[in-house]
């Protein structure tokens, strides 16, 4: 019966898109929305007819205006239900989209303005031209963002325009089974009052819970009173946890800056899984308040690369964690006493990005990182019992090749050390890789494909295991099923289709995924092979702020070996594949 609802979901999508067409034209009657839109679309330039060389950098676009000085800077939104500035369409369906864009409350100038790296009286700059167009796309309350520069007559300075286009950033769902009497409602704006703000608020009910109801909340910020820093209040909690805190932070590496850091609060009250005798044990209940500073001086220098504006960061940091735990079983204690973290680090990071499209959204713009990430971290784990003391390695490597595509590997080692050996550690590497865009005459077209081994060193807690459950192997698979040795194998193919429905564009995935499990002393190789093959129907509006919605068919030929169905049908609402950006972040042990 699913099967015919996911096949008549199909039949009705297609059907209804062929009938209404795609009447979204772009209105090209603005000279400056031309220009713009020419920066959002990324122009195709095939080298034969079965590939688009869709990859460019921002930074060329402005190497050519370099040195010449800013004389204004002008805003320019984008209406975020139809192409153009101002609109003069008298339609029913231009006047329910206008009401739309009524209530819509725009990003704010000032909020556009402190993710400029530049200001009027500067001299053209490509590195921090292109890191700004950059930093406005990665917020995501922004769909597109796009720099124009139109010089003077005289090519001596120039005005600068600044288009940006918002997303609807309000989401409302909700669910309810009537016989379990469980449910939610969740309301969440990622632009509250267009500051770039995020509020968020999930009312729950559950028969377990005091009253029948429980309230998760959270607000947070980033670049709200100026270009850096991010601060964040939240609180959540279940049947069998409770977490509140507080945090503001600063994380952005940028060449004039010197300083980074953060101070972070934190309550939490759970019941966790002990493991005793290679066995599970029962669930104990711990309580704890955490409070994290951390501090990190950079240095940064011109890279000798063949890379545009790539810049080395050399980043130093220091961070200090304090757990006080208030309530724990005594038989537990030499892991949850009072304890003091001392964790620190070396990063070297050289980066670039190349903007493409059709990687993980349906054309939008996407800013892929290329480059090297290296970290070193030290640490030791103070405790009243004994100390422990941590040591990691992380190396992570990107590239971008004309033939084969972007590959990314990323290679972690990292463990505690006490007088009883090594433990709580993790040994992974990983290689993800996706091809070209190419196609086959209107269908646009992308392959993917990952590679990971891993092994847990000596884990404690359920959650230090290894999995090979939905996004850790095999997606989909839900057993009871953990180890300490992992290899897994996944491959994917998105088609992205020539049609939309109402701007809610379709791409057709397949799916192949294979994987081992095995336990500490047994050989992985000698281990039975767990597979999952499928597809799915996956559809996004990229003007909204809704998760990506995916109907997902799998079959697994093993699956009842595990007390789980040979089939399932079932939705998703994000991407398998998930790599780095790159991004820097303050010194934290290594985790799955």
């Amino acid at each position: 019966m699913k099967i015919n609802k996911f096949f008549f979901i199909i039949f009705f999508l297609l059907t209804f898109s062929l009938l209404c067409g795609n009447d979204n034209k772009l209105n090209i009657g603005q000279k400056f929305y031309n220009w713009a839109i020419s920066k959002f679309l990324i122009k195709e330039t095939s080298t034969n007819e079965f590939e688009d060389n869709s990859k460019y950098f921002s930074y060329d676009y402005f190497s050519q205006y370099e040195g010449l000085i800013i004389k204004k800077i002008i805003i320019r939104k984008f209406k975020l239900f139809n192409n153009t500035i101002d609109s003069t369409d008298t339609s029913i369906k231009a006047h329910f989209f206008n009401t739309i864009n009524y209530i819509h409350i725009d990003t704010q100038d000032f909020i556009i303005q402190n993710n400029l790296l530049f200001k009027i009286g500067d001299q053209i700059d490509p590195y921090y031209f292109a890191e700004s167009e950059r930093m406005l796309r990665r917020n995501n309350f922004i769909n597109e963002a796009a720099i124009v520069v139109i010089p003077d007559s005289l090519n001596k300075s120039a005005n600068v325009f600044v288009y940006t286009k918002d997303v609807w950033s309000i989401r409302i769902k909700g669910k309810y089974n009537n016989t379990t009497n469980i449910g939610n409602l969740e309301l969440s704006d990622i632009n509250f009052l267009g500051t770039g703000s995020k509020l968020f608020l999930n009312i729950k009910k559950k028969p377990s819970y005091h009253n029948n109801y429980k309230l998760d909340t959270e607000y947070n910020f980033e670049k709200l009173f100026d270009k850096f820093g991010q601060g964040a209040v939240y609180y959540y909690s279940d049947t069998d946890n409770i977490k509140y805190g507080i945090g503001v932070n600063q994380y952005f590496v940028q060449p004039w800056l010197r300083w980074l850091g953060g101070l972070n609060t934190t309550w939490v009250r759970y019941r966790t899984n002990m493991i005793q005798n290679d066995s599970l044990s029962y669930k104990i209940p711990i309580h704890y308040r955490q409070q994290d500073v951390w501090l990190a001086n950079t240095f940064s220098n011109k890279g000798d690369s063949e890379l545009p504006g790539i810049f080395n960061h050399f980043i130093f940091a220091n961070r200090l964690i304090f757990t006080k735990y208030t309530k724990y079983p005594t038989e537990y204690k030499r892991y949850f006493k009072e304890n003091m973290f001392y964790l620190t680090n070396f990063t070297f990071l050289r980066r670039s990005f190349y903007q493409d499209s059709y990687i993980f959204a349906f054309g939008k713009i996407e800013d892929i990182p290329i480059g090297i990430k290296l970290d070193f971290l030290a640490g030791t784990e103070i405790q009243k019992i004994k100390n422990r003391q941590y040591f990691g390695f992380n190396f992570l490597i990107s590239k971008y090749n004309d033939y084969f595509g972007y590959n990314l590997y990323n290679f972690r080692i990292g463990s505690y050390h006490s007088t009883t050996g090594w433990e709580n550690g993790i040994v992974d590497f990983q290689t993800i890789s996706f091809s070209n865009l190419k196609h086959i005459s209107k269908i646009k077209y992308r392959n993917y494909y990952s590679f990971r081994i891993s092994q847990s060193l000596n884990p404690i807690k359920k959650e230090d295991l290894i999995t090979i459950n939905d996004y850790n192997g095999i997606r989909g698979f839900e057993a009871d099923f953990y180890g300490a040795k992992r290899i897994s194998i996944s491959l994917e193919n998105d088609a992205f289709l020539p049609f939309s429905l109402f701007d809610f564009k379709i791409a057709f995935i397949t799916f192949a995924d294979l994987a081992l499990l095995s336990q500490k002393n047994q050989n992985i190789l000698k281990q039975p092979i767990q597979q999952g093959y499928g597809f799915a129907l996956r559809v996004k509006n990229e003007q909204l702020i809704f998760s990506t919605f995916q109907l997902t068919f799998a079959f697994y030929p093993k699956g009842t070996d595990y007390n789980i169905s040979n089939y399932r049908f079932y939705t998703e609402y994000d991407t398998y594949y998930q790599f780095s950006k790159m991004n820097y972040t303050k010194p934290e042990i290594l985790q799955w």
